[in-house]
């Protein structure tokens, strides 16, 4: 059906499909009820009259519904009088909607072991595709998705052998590949069951975040294990808290996801650490050569210090980039910034006779000085009156 139209191009093929089909669709009330008598009259089976009208009333018009009336007759056939199918069978069943949650609640119940029961839990909320305003649908899962760090082939095999047995489920496989495929048998039961419904509602947001996850996953192994499709940041953090609280329902491939992202965050967080760690050994280092000169200088030397204001100009502090050139940055400019404050703790406060550029608050001052290069700066400190740059 995917590729219907292209059948159109082609003409022997499209003469082929229209001389070799049937379109059907949904069947007619009459033909419902022949379907429930004429096989029962093979098999010599009686229908008790008001039945069949009753199965069908319930019913009504939903699409699929014969995956439901099968599973009801079924029900209703094990609770049978002798060889005649009842009314009263049929409501001990629980009805065309009812039958397949009755059946549900018994076989996990009565027919799953205790060990048995978590795992049939999970597997039934990842067949589950959770809808806007509790409109969930069934989903077709993998069956790597069920393999937990609790759970392992056979386990998950013996389970679902017992619920495939009840009709709860179906298995197949998908090309390419032969993918082993599982799904509910219909959506009637994420509807009707209410125990599925609980488990669903219970943490709804979190099944969410728990299907965006299986998905992102699954595209990841597409992918290759491309590093940029993993998670990072608060998204993973809240990926892991949540997997943390709910590690029975982390397949093994979703384990090996989350730690991928964990493996490449604390990649990406070393290298941001080692980059802040370099620009601040490059920042005291700056600091250190220009402590250095000033120490050559005498700045530090109260003794020499002439009589009068002595005046310390701070120019702008120059970024090298990687051809080797220099400019002026933003960096810098907090260097300059900086190594201005520091003078003014040292120094200041020891002798009031000091002027130190820029942004001193005496206004006959300069406010600013420009990146100066080696080869100037006698020339410019000389320009602006300054007796340390």
């Amino acid at each position: 059906a995917d590729f219907y139209t292209q059948l159109a191009f082609q003409d022997h093929l499209r003469e082929l499909v229209s001389q070799n089909q049937e379109f059907i669709g949904a069947m007619s009330r009459d033909e419902l009820k022949r379907a429930i008598l004429l096989p029962a009259a093979l098999g010599n089976w009686k229908v008790q009259e008001g039945l069949v009208e009753v199965i069908l009333d319930d019913l009504g018009s939903e699409p699929g519904a014969l995956p439901l009336l099968s599973h009801a007759l079924l029900e209703t056939w094990k609770r049978r009088r002798g060889r005649v199918l009842t009314v009263s069978g049929y409501t001990a069943a629980g009805g065309v909607r009812g039958a397949i949650a009755q059946t549900a609640e018994t076989v996990f119940r009565q027919r799953l072991s205790i060990e048995q029961q978590p795992i049939a839990r999970m597997i039934f909320i990842k067949l589950a595709e959770m809808g806007e305003d509790s409109l969930d649908t069934r989903r077709r899962a993998t069956f790597s998705e069920l393999i937990t760090r609790s759970t392992d082939t056979s386990t998950i095999d013996a389970v679902l052998s017992i619920l495939t047995d009840a009709r709860l489920v179906t298995t197949g496989t998908l090309e390419p590949g032969d993918t082993r495929v599982v799904e509910v048998a219909h959506e009637a039961l994420i509807r009707e069951w209410p125990t599925l419904r609980d488990w669903l509602n219970q943490n709804r947001e979190g099944l969410i975040l728990h299907r965006q996850l299986t998905e992102d996953t699954n595209d990841w192994i597409k992918l290759g294990r491309d590093p940029g499709s993993l998670y990072r940041g608060i998204r993973l953090q809240q990926t892991l808290e949540w997997a943390k609280a709910n590690a029975d329902l982390i397949s093994l491939t979703e384990q090996e996801f989350l730690d991928a992202s964990q493996k490449i965050a604390r990649k990406e967080a070393g290298q941001a650490n080692r980059l802040v760690r370099a620009r601040w050994i490059q920042v005291l280092l700056a600091l250190v050569v220009v402590l250095v000169i000033l120490g050559i200088n005498g700045a530090f030397a109260a003794h020499v210090m002439p009589e009068g204001i002595f005046n310390i100009a701070v120019a702008d502090f120059g970024g090298m980039d990687s051809n080797g050139e220099i400019h002026s940055s933003k960096t810098g400019e907090q260097l300059s910034g900086w190594t201005v404050n520091y003078l003014r703790d040292k120094l200041k406060k020891e002798d009031s006779n000091l002027v130190i550029w820029p942004n001193e608050s005496n206004i006959f001052t300069r406010t600013s000085v420009p990146m100066v290069q080696p080869d100037m700066a006698e020339k410019t400190a000389s320009e602006l009156n300054a007796d340390l740059l």
